[in-house]
């Protein structure tokens, strides 16, 4: 199980630098956190997403005004290596903006850039940045929204369908990486520390569930994180996960295959219909907006749900719908921990499990 230095509860966080956001969560919950954890950010964060305009990387601010970052503390030393090395050879596009990945795995380094097909086209055709930092730097470089990749072949500058590496490893109940594969543009946690200690407070919830859990679903799991973590938790259940965005269901089968080949998946959108076996326990790691077309429709289907929920929120917006309708279908919330993993921002990410009354 994953333990010691990552479910270390920090006193002194949740009394001083925390207060601000525990305090609008409990607010919303009803109760204090079991957990507050602060995983090392230092340094930790191998995704970094910031804007590029007029030759400066930075993001905008509170009021709306863009403002320069130049060497974020945060970010892994590659990351912040890439930034350098981006100023001293400049994007020659205006503006766009910037994922920048580092794969501690593969210690390779990825850039995805997404901006208008116009100035992908322009960015192709001038071909001699895109060559220097593919041959010279050995970047993986991917632009847009369909998954494509910049690569040199015989010679040619070409634009071709991504190839998967893994930039973000998941982690099983011994603390080992799970070496999942994904592409530079598609969503993962900001870094290492922080997914472990979001997986470890996961599995520590679920201490407090009934025994046993014969069957299980995820929503809206993306490439597999934290579908490879609970299969590892829960080897013996029934497992059902869930994706329907193209790019992230290609990963999500090589994942399967590879990592916890006896999950059903379903390739499509979250529907009670295609999970009727999963009465014991959900798991869920909705967007911002939380999940309310599920639990609606579940609150349509009260013969549906199970048992226990365990759900991730990283948005208040998505915690206060979510919980909202859970209480109304006749959930009750058992315990919450939180995970800052956003440190700069007003915002933490919220585990809660809750059972059916």
């Amino acid at each position: 199980m994953i333990e010691a230095f990552f479910l270390k509860t920090n006193r002194a966080l949740i009394d001083a630098k925390w207060r601000e956001k525990r305090l609008l969560s409990s607010e919303i919950l009803g109760m204090n956190p079991k957990r507050a954890l602060q995983p090392e950010v230092i340094g930790d964060r191998t995704r970094l997403d910031l804007m590029w305009k007029d030759g400066k990387l930075g993001i905008r601010d509170k009021t709306d005004v863009f403002a320069e970052i130049k060497e974020p503390d945060s970010a892994h030393e590659r990351v912040r290596e890439m930034m350098n090395q981006l100023y001293a050879d400049p994007l020659p596009l205006n503006r766009a903006s910037l994922r920048f990945r580092y794969s501690s795995v593969e210690d390779i380094c990825g850039l995805w850039i997404d901006t208008s097909n116009e100035d992908i086209k322009a960015l192709k055709d001038e071909g001699e940045w895109l060559r220097r930092q593919i041959q010279e730097r050995h970047w993986v470089i991917e632009a847009g929204q369909k998954g494509k990749e910049f690569r040199i072949e015989n010679g040619e500058l070409n634009f071709l369908p991504s190839r998967p590496h893994c930039w973000l490893p998941s982690y099983d109940t011994n603390n080992n990486e799970i070496p999942l594969l994904s592409q530079a543009h598609l969503f993962s946690q900001p870094g290492p520390e922080v997914n472990r200690a979001m997986i470890a407070c996961g599995f520590d919830l679920l201490e407090l569930v009934a025994k046993p859990i014969l069957s299980w679903a995820e929503f809206g799991c993306g490439y597999g994180n934290l579908s490879a973590a609970f299969a590892s938790y829960l080897p013996h259940a029934s497992a059902y996960s869930s994706e329907i965005a193209p790019l992230a269901v290609d990963c999500l089968k090589i994942n399967a295959e590879k990592f916890f080949p006896d999950t059903e998946l379903e390739l499509s959108q979250a529907k009670l219909s295609l999970v009727k076996e999963a009465k014991h326990l959900w798991i869920l790691d909705p967007p911002r907006p939380g999940f309310p077309e599920l639990f609606s429709e579940l609150k349509e289907h009260k013969e549906l749900a199970p048992r226990y929920v365990l759900i991730y929120h990283c948005h208040s917006k998505g915690l206060i719908a979510d919980s909202t309708l859970l209480n109304e279908i006749g959930y009750k919330l058992q315990v919450w921990s939180c995970v800052d993993a956003f440190p700069a921002t007003p915002y933490h990410e919220v585990i809660s499990l809750w059972k059916l009354s």
